[in-house]
């Protein structure tokens, strides 16, 4: 799925609301300032240091088979 076509809220595996992606291929925090926290790159799910955090797979960012985020359409 490509998730920069379109606006998406991701959660943390606590299913708090962290940051949006809105167009594009980051995950910024809420609010007006909108500060990067991940990257996206295909199926691929990175911090902003360029870092791999994990494969995304049916919305889901799983590490070492434990969900750890999840995207859901706005």
């Amino acid at each position: 799925m490509d998730y920069t076509q379109g606006r998406y809220n991701v959660y943390d595996e606590w299913g708090n609301w962290i940051g949006r992606i809105d167009g594009d291929e980051f995950v910024r925090t809420p609010g007006a300032n909108g500060q990067l926290l991940y990257r996206l790159e295909e199926d691929e799910f990175y911090d902003m240091n360029g870092g791999f955090i994990g494969h995304i797979s049916n919305g889901q960012v799983v590490v070492a088979g434990v969900k750890r985020f999840v995207i859901l359409a706005e």
